[in-house]
């Protein structure tokens, strides 16, 4: 035995007697060399340290559930998001893939991932996408909450990227709320209802409802279906529901103070 292999234990036993301070974490490999490790593999959860261009991962494990393998790539897309005080985001559903229009809004979208190309982030605000395919895509972080939540915030971020064979893309996201249910003036009218698929029966939770001309004005439908939009000013809109592949649309006038219930269904296919 080598004697290199007994200074840890020598050194253990020794503190039991005349007291250690807290040494410095030296990786030692196989062969005996010191390694340290790397300061840049970690973000940190703060702005001041988070502010490096694009998000390195902590060295923690990431758990399974917020890794996503998609097919036959070699390719590795990872970061973290946040929001925009800076700090981790939890509540965060990452996409990866093509938008048919602007990814900055909701469009129909082509995962690059098969069926299935959007994973949720770990309480950190951490994602990873395996085995992605190599050429230009677009990533995308989104944080949603119920249409009845008062007030109600809807936070967005996309990024193109290239990633290249082999290559892993380190990623920071940074959201911005985008969306809310309170829409204006503290006197305004409501605006609320309900969201069905096409048999007038069936609740459709997840789906965004906005208005067309004060796009900014919107809330994502809860579990019931049901949605509130709060201090609508005065005027004409036209109300848009939609989910992945569904849309209705209905034309609203509202006055001062005005409390409008809708019933918003899906068309058949």
């Amino acid at each position: 035995m080598k004697l290199r292999s007994l200074l840890p234990v020598v050194t253990a036993v020794g503190c039991l007697f005349i007291g250690c301070s807290d040494p410095e974490v030296v990786l030692v490999d196989m062969n005996g060399s010191p390694s340290l490790p790397d300061d840049d593999a970690e973000l940190s959860g703060d702005a001041d340290s988070a502010d490096a261009g694009d998000g390195d991962t902590n060295d923690d494990e990431l758990g399974d559930d917020y890794v996503l393998r998609c097919a036959d790539g070699d390719a590795v897309v990872e970061g973290q998001v946040f929001d925009e005080e800076g700090q981790p985001r939890l509540d965060v559903s990452v996409e990866l893939g093509e938008y048919d229009g602007d990814p900055g809004v909701e469009t129909d979208f082509y995962g690059a991932c098969d069926s299935v190309s959007s994973i949720d982030a770990d309480p950190e605000g951490r994602f990873r996408f395996e085995n992605v395919d190599a050429g230009a895509t677009t990533l995308r972080a989104r944080s949603t909450g119920s249409g009845t939540d008062r007030p109600y915030e809807y936070r967005l971020t996309h990024v193109d990227i290239e990633p290249a064979d082999g290559e892993v893309v380190e990623q920071r996201l940074d959201l911005e709320v985008v969306r809310t249910n309170q829409c204006g003036d503290s006197e305004g009218a409501t605006i609320s209802g309900d969201n069905f698929a096409s048999d007038g029966e069936t609740p459709m939770s997840n789906s965004m409802v906005y208005l067309v001309e004060k796009p900014q004005c919107g809330c994502m439908t809860d579990e019931s279906g049901g949605f509130v939009l709060e201090d609508v000013p005065p005027g004409e809109y036209t109300v848009h529901v939609y989910r992945q592949f569904w849309s209705a649309v209905e034309d609203v006038e509202v006055q001062q103070e005005d409390e409008v219930d809708l019933e918003l269904v899906y068309p058949a296919e």
